[in-house]
């Protein structure tokens, strides 16, 4: 019987090529009428979401 392959922390928190990474980056950005720009960031650990921000950019020049 061969030994199982020893993997290093990345490897394991990445899945190393095997199946679906334990560790994702989510990025969403959205555009409204009034020339609002929100990009939603997420990092999320299996399914479970570490840390969520939220950026808003509003062009200045439609108050003109």
């Amino acid at each position: 019987m061969s030994k199982p392959i020893k993997r290093t922390l990345l490897q394991r928190l990445f899945r190393g090529g095997l199946g679906r990474p334990l560790i994702n980056l989510w990025v969403e950005e959205r555009t409204s009428a009034d020339c609002q720009r929100t990009i939603n960031t997420k990092l999320k650990f299996g399914r479970y979401t570490i840390l969520h921000w939220e950026r808003v950019h509003t062009n200045m020049d439609v108050f003109d």
